[in-house]
């Protein structure tokens, strides 16, 4: 038995968790009867985005934008969890939409080309095309997402800044 009788799980107690640890933690309280008044939506969002932002450091904007970066060249894509089962899927389809200028993926790995060997072969993996070795569109890069910078170097931490236009997070971090 997971909670005592009349009492239940919130829906999202496993995602409220973020990893086995703090999940056994969060039941171990339940059980216990040391029960916290859940957060409204709104603290919570504000909880995370004061967590998170601390991390990210200061990056100065460039003027004026490339003209290969223009954001009328279309949407810039920061996609997390390529390599997992939705993020594969999620990554054919942004490939598919001709009007999404480029995708990045930020892949747990050692190298950029490790992490393009881990997102070709996940999508091989469910029986999509994997990466070509001219795609440009494409980009993929190893990062420590916990890590100020995710470790990138600066560079691409710049243009990410500049001209991202959508953050898909389906990584289980």
């Amino acid at each position: 038995m997971l909670a005592p009788p009349g009492i239940s799980l919130p829906w999202n107690v496993v995602y409220d968790g973020g990893n086995v640890k703090r999940l056994a933690k969060i039941l171990h309280n339940i059980q216990d009867g040391r029960i916290s008044e859940p957060k409204d939506e709104a603290t919570y969002m504000h909880d995370l985005r004061h967590e998170y932002s601390r991390r990210i450091p200061s990056i100065p904007r460039i003027n004026p934008i490339p003209e290969a970066l223009d954001r009328k060249a279309g949407p810039m894509v920061i996609l997390t969890g390529a390599t997992g089962s939705l993020g594969a899927h999620i990554l054919d389809l942004l490939r598919k939409d001709h009007s999404v200028f480029q995708i990045i993926c930020l892949v747990r790995a050692s190298s950029t080309t490790e992490a393009k060997k881990r997102v070709s072969d996940s999508l091989l993996k469910r029986r999509k095309q994997g990466l070509a070795a001219d795609e440009n569109r494409i980009l993929c890069l190893a990062a420590i997402l916990r890590k100020r910078g995710f470790g990138l170097e600066y560079h691409h931490l710049r243009t990410m800044y500049n001209y991202t236009t959508t953050i898909i997070h389906v990584s289980y971090f």
